[in-house]
């Protein structure tokens, strides 16, 4: 009798999952079915006496992890093993681990995890410190160049070593000096789980073996995603064994920016000369129609595998459709009208319909156009419910409840609600605990004290406000000790007077309030490893909760969703938006052959997660920064093959060699020339709608170069003889 691990499986699949001992690198192109590989090696290998405690399995996102292991279990019939560390996300492994490990690191094993906001309000804090203009290093910008250093290992002492420019040398001071309000903060980032996992086991060889001993087996998901420090991780886990089994695909790299590196895919077969690789190449996701359209488009990056992908489904049927419109808006109404027809005509479900763009700024065009056509739809990146303003304050206040060094929760909430403690006093505290390297609530306290001889003073007033508020979290503390955390959150909300905040001070206080209230189910339903430890263990789970993770699947909505965030999930019908240059590909990545290569692979990506229908749409006229900028087709349109594509075409010749045409034989007719802009709608009698892509004064005329609808390309004319009517 077959196991379930085996069933469905194609040849190729099935030669993967059976892989026994060994390195083995599986190619997996879009829609073949890698999920299924992965879960069914798992399950096959447990089917063959291999415990699942012996096996880790990574992934990049916590909703993966959960897909993963509910497969399995599924396919092995048996209930789900409630908390299963080794398989998850890179980051959520290595907490666990440093946890495990926390006295070899010199932290303690309740540190807390800094979000985004959490990293650029100390990043802030140190450039205050240092005296540096935060204009000239920008937070995001030098959180960026740190997150980079430490993904390369690069550790401050390490950084200083490489440095050339007065700009280097700053930044340097910037990272030793935010590294060390980390530390006093017990507080890591998020690169910091990865870099002290790899040190952790680089540098203890007892915790290495431990690792080595506990996991025989080692699977990666998304491989071509990962940066240095997380192979270097991979190849510490499997060092011993080397059954390292890795799943990816070198087209579907586009995390650069995040410091993924394409090369850990490109030379694993360097790195592990005897692998058994695999080409997954069957795509059971989409036509075949969008599966030509893809390939038509990555064929044309130098660094591609040149995979021959077939699809399961050979409906021709459906063609893509290419839409033009004249600006951003327009773009969002001809989309949501076909969404409408689709939706009735087809009756597609709204959750199993997408819009994708480049950037996260094209959604606000199709926010306001569904909205008004009361088209629901969720938008994915946006404010998510844990970084929501009520929640964040009262998950600072509980953090700092338990770690009266985070820094980050103190300076948030010491004035919040309003109690009187102003900016002033703030960066005495924050400034007094920089000079004595000491948090900020120990600073607050010696400042309060009569006794001291800090030259730093605070004024009576604010010096009441704050022993009030050193008061508030003393009490919490005491509290805390005694009480589940969701009684201490309610406890918080009384105690700091909350409500009387949100309704006096805030916008729709009573969706706060019920946002708070949900804050609490959520603590509730929480199930921890150690009961004891529930808080800790939820703010880790919040910590690396990711936009992906917040969507919800069960409701009937229609997804707003970056290409970027869009790898891994599927819909049946794509919309993919802003298809210009400059927009896809973006203008940053044009002086960069690479980059170009990476927008590249962006849009193969999103035209893969199309099962039936593909629509592509540009627009003429695209704002930014309070201008309109005539735009023209991205340069990838090309690549697909008219056969492919119903609507409008485009083609290379027309926008390359525009001709001046000439329509009216009467050419010594004397016309009034109204005043035609760039951008301007008009009409031709032979060639109807057009947008004005250039209006430049010729004598006693204009010179008009015309993009117009349908397939009649760009042209030239003069005004006098076109017959053109501006609209």
């Amino acid at each position: 009798m077959q196991s379930n691990s085996l069933n469905h499986l194609n040849e190729s699949q099935y030669s993967a999952v059976i892989h026994d001992k060994g390195p083995a690198l599986i190619i997996a192109g879009p829609g073949s079915g890698k999920t299924r590989v992965i879960t069914s090696r798992i399950a096959w290998l447990v089917e063959n006496n291999i415990s699942i405690h012996q096996i880790a399995a990574l992934t990049f996102t916590n909703k993966a992890a959960s897909e993963m292991k509910n497969r399995i279990f599924k396919m092995l019939d048996t209930n789900p093993i409630r908390f299963l560390p080794n398989i998850g996300t890179f980051h959520s492994f290595c907490a666990y681990m440093l946890r495990q490990h926390a006295e070899s690191l010199g932290v303690d094993k309740n540190f807390i995890i800094y979000d985004n906001y959490d990293q650029v309000s100390l990043l802030k804090r140190s450039l205050k410190d240092l005296n540096l203009d935060s204009k000239i290093y920008k937070p995001q910008v030098i959180l960026g160049l740190i997150s980079k250093s430490k993904s390369k290992l690069e550790t401050p002492e390490i950084y200083n070593k490489s440095i050339s420019t007065a700009f280097e040398k700053n930044v340097h001071k910037i990272y030793q000096t935010y590294q060390n309000k980390l530390l006093q903060s017990n507080a890591l980032d998020f690169d910091d789980l990865l870099v002290h996992a790899y040190f952790l086991m680089n540098k203890n060889k007892d915790i290495l073996d431990i690792y080595n001993e506990q996991y025989q087996y080692l699977m990666i998901d998304e491989f071509q995603d990962t940066n240095f420090v997380q192979y270097q991780i991979a190849q510490l886990l499997s060092s011993k064994s080397k059954n390292i089994f890795v799943v990816g695909d070198p087209d579907q790299s586009i995390y650069s920016w995040r410091n993924a590196d394409i090369t850990n895919i490109l030379n694993f077969k360097t790195d592990y000369p005897n692998s058994k690789i695999v080409y997954l190449n069957q795509n059971y996701r989409s036509s075949q129609i969008i599966i030509d359209a893809s390939q038509s488009v990555i064929s044309e990056n130098k660094n591609n595998y040149n995979r021959k992908i077939f699809s399961a489904n050979n409906n021709k049927n459906n063609l893509i459709v290419t839409v033009e419109a004249y600006d951003e808006i327009e773009e969002a109404e001809k989309i949501a009208k076909e969404i409408n027809n689709i939706v009735i005509s087809d009756k597609i479900q709204l959750s199993d319909i997408a819009i994708m763009y480049r950037t996260n700024a094209q959604s606000r065009a199709f926010e306001q156009v569904l909205s008004i056509n009361k088209i629901p739809f969720q938008l994915v990146g946006g404010t998510r419910f844990y970084q929501r303003q009520e929640i964040k304050d009262l998950l600072a206040y509980v953090r700092l409840t338990i770690n009266l060094n985070d820094d980050s929760s103190f300076l948030r909430v010491i004035n919040t609600p309003s109690r009187g403690i102003g900016k002033s006093s703030i960066d005495k505290i924050a400034m007094n605990a920089y000079l004595n390297n000491i948090s900020c609530y120990d600073s607050a306290k010696s400042l309060l004290e009569k006794s001291s001889n800090n030259e730093i003073k605070l004024s009576t007033g604010p010096s009441k406000n704050i022993q009030l508020f050193i008061d508030i979290i003393e009490k919490i503390n005491l509290i805390s000790k005694t009480i589940s955390i969701e009684e201490l959150v309610t406890t918080i909300i009384t105690t700091i007077n909350y409500k009387d905040y949100l309704i006096n001070y805030l916008s729709s206080p009573e969706e706060r309030f019920e946002n708070l209230e949900e804050l609490v189910n959520s603590i509730s339903s929480f199930e921890p490893i150690d009961h004891e430890n529930k808080i800790n263990e939820f703010l880790e789970s919040v910590s690396l909760i990711n936009d992906i993770d917040s969507m919800d699947d069960a409701q009937d909505k229609l997804t707003l969703i970056t290409l970027h965030q869009s790898k891994g999930l599927e819909y049946d019908s794509v919309f993919l938006t802003g298809l210009e240059d400059g927009t896809l590909p973006h203008i940053l990545s044009f002086d960069n052959e690479l980059e170009i290569e990476e927008e590249r692979r962006l849009l193969y990506v999103g035209i893969t997660r199309a099962k039936r229908r593909l629509y592509l749409s540009r627009v003429f006229k695209r704002g930014g920064w309070g201008k309109s900028e005539v735009k023209s087709p991205s340069r990838f349109l090309y690549d697909i093959p008219h056969k492919l594509t119903i609507g409008h075409k485009v083609k290379k010749s027309n926008f390359n060699t525009p001709k001046i045409i000439n329509t009216n034989k009467s050419e010594n007719i004397k016309t009034k020339i109204p005043e035609i802009n760039t951008g301007d709608k008009v009409k031709h009698p032979s060639f109807g709608n057009g947008i004005v892509i250039a209006s430049v004064n010729s004598k006693d005329d204009i010179e008009l170069t015309i993009a117009f609808d349908e397939n009649n390309g760009i042209k030239k004319f003069l005004y006098s003889m076109s017959g053109i009517i501006k609209i």
